[in-house]
């Protein structure tokens, strides 16, 4: 049967996690097209003028890297831009709801990041009948608790001194004055070595290679704790550096205008985090470029004017 059959199909909340405000008293989860955390991306204030979704809801990414990767929400929520909610017709029980979200999920492939989308066939997605679902589903031993998030997880003190600030603010682009590599030339061109090269793969922290510096090197070497962020690819995805490293012409490095003593791998996830939010503003066919840093914004602790990183954590 079609999955329109089953579930009542709604497209979600169209809302920008970016222009939300975080909250950790009675917060509604804000779920993206992430892979990750069961789609959530954050925890917001409720809007007064739009009622979130109801809990038990489906969500389906219909686009995106995370396409089609439905997920259960066990509390009531938001949703970004381009998200399906569903809900099914008739009672299921939950062993019987994560089956389906496999079968959604098992239809993938048929769709690409930033290519074919699923907005106007996901409907008609064909899924196995009730009486089709094999008999060990039910004898898996699930248990809602066990899926749920919630802001105090996060173990982030969000208060009065916080504010949103561009990302141009707090970060300054350090230019590639050398000559640019290729992904190619790095891989089979380059003494093999010990300075990492990163690209705009999404894996291994962007690095793709080492290579050896030579004395006469004529490629850029750039400093430790400091961010990269792709181009190309699937654009805006960040990565912390803690070491020195070369970069693939298709990456833009930026380093910290704050101060970095409490700059650590803790830390800068959280800051990857804040400007990965961003993301769907950029696309294959609107690539991220150093012109269009200026339309990231970031949620960041200030002390005394200026911004401090020691309090992301501290309660």
């Amino acid at each position: 049967m079609e999955l329109q059959e089953l579930f009542n199909i709604y497209y979600g909340s169209n809302l920008n996690f970016s222009d939300m405000k975080p909250v950790i008293k009675n917060p509604v989860p804000f779920v993206s097209r992430t892979v990750k955390t069961n789609g959530i991306v954050g925890f917001v204030e409720q809007i007064e003028s739009v009622l979130p979704f109801k809990e038990f809801g489906i969500t389906v990414p219909l686009g995106g890297e995370g396409r089609l990767t439905a997920n259960l929400q066990f509390e009531k929520f938001y949703t970004g831009q381009n998200v399906a909610v569903l809900y099914s017709k008739i009672p299921l029980t939950l062993n019987q709801t994560f089956y389906y979200i496999q079968c959604i999920r098992m239809n993938q492939f048929k769709y690409s990041a930033f290519g074919r989308e699923a907005n106007a066939t996901l409907k008609s997605i064909k899924i196995p009948n009730l009486d089709e679902i094999p008999v060990w589903v039910e004898e898996i031993n699930f248990k809602s608790s066990d899926f749920k998030l919630n802001a105090d997880s996060l173990n982030i003190n969000i208060d009065d001194t916080w504010r949103k600030v561009n990302f141009l603010e707090a970060f300054e682009i350090i230019s590639n004055k050398c000559e640019k590599i290729s992904v190619e030339y790095a891989k089979t061109k380059l003494m093999i070595g010990d300075i990492p090269v990163v690209s705009t793969t999404t894996y291994n922290n962007g690095v793709i290679c080492k290579n050896k510096v030579e004395k006469n090197n004529i490629f850029t070497l750039f400093p430790k704790n400091s961010f990269t962020l792709s181009k190309n690819g699937q654009p805006g995805i960040v990565f912390y550096h803690e070491y020195q490293y070369m970069i693939t012409s298709d990456v833009i490095v930026v380093k910290p205008k704050f101060p970095i003593e409490n700059l650590n791998s803790k830390t800068a996830t959280f800051i990857k985090y804040q400007i990965e939010k961003s993301l769907f503003k950029f696309n294959y066919g609107r690539k991220l470029k150093e012109s269009r840093l200026k339309e990231i914004n970031l949620l960041l602790p200030f002390s005394n004017g200026k911004i401090d990183l020691s309090k992301i954590f501290n309660k």
